[in-house]
């Protein structure tokens, strides 16, 4: 019986500490590969805060885009509509950070409200037509299961990192990342082929 409860907890880490290396050590960070050709640049969301305001998540990946469009990267920046109970959508939020960069002109809020990165990738459909180029910016951690699901929806994906989780906020956002990317590959949204 003890050493079955040995083999058990032995095995539950090795899982752990695979999975912990899979989603923090081996981000997806194709920046790096340049961007040619781009359609758009699409800064993924994030959830608001109590005062209707963008969430740290949402604001860095969003200033990082804007970065990116600043460079000429894309001709069009596509962000990502959140709400929160009782309404209220980022779309206020991010209008000033987007007219801040002066750039109001170059971009389109996704159409309807997005509750998951499987709603990001479908509602990109109007605005963007599948087959074409973009860039997802998202935080270090989404990086995979964000990228591949925009794969799967139908486009070819460059995949940036806009923010990084500090320290703290680790365990919970590994955990939540490998369930939700388990949860992805069960539902065909990502990581299997049409």
């Amino acid at each position: 019986m003890h050493r079955s409860k040995r083999w058990i907890a032995l095995v539950a880490s090795v899982l752990a500490l695979w999975s912990v290396g899979f989603v923090i050590w081996w981000p997806r960070d194709d920046g790096q590969l340049g961007f040619r050709s781009l359609a758009a640049i699409v800064a993924l969301g994030s959830d608001l805060n109590a005062d209707s305001s963008i969430g740290a998540y949402g604001e860095q990946r969003l200033l990082k885009a804007l970065d990116l469009l600043r460079q000429r990267a894309a001709p069009l920046l596509v962000t990502t509509r959140g709400q929160r109970p009782g309404g209220t959508t980022s779309d206020w939020a991010q209008r000033k950070l987007v007219e801040a960069a002066n750039a109001a002109d170059r971009w389109k809020i996704e159409p309807g409200v997005a509750t998951s990165t499987h709603d990001e990738a479908m509602h990109l459909q109007p605005l963007v037509p599948q087959g074409a180029r973009i860039a997802v910016v998202t935080s270090r951690l989404h990086t995979r299961r964000a990228c591949a699901t925009f794969e799967h929806a139908g486009y070819r994906v460059t995949c940036v990192i806009g923010y990084v989780d500090p320290w703290y906020k680790l365990p919970y956002a590994v955990a939540r990342e490998n369930a939700a990317t388990l949860l992805y590959w069960l539902r065909g949204w990502a990581f299997v082929e049409h």
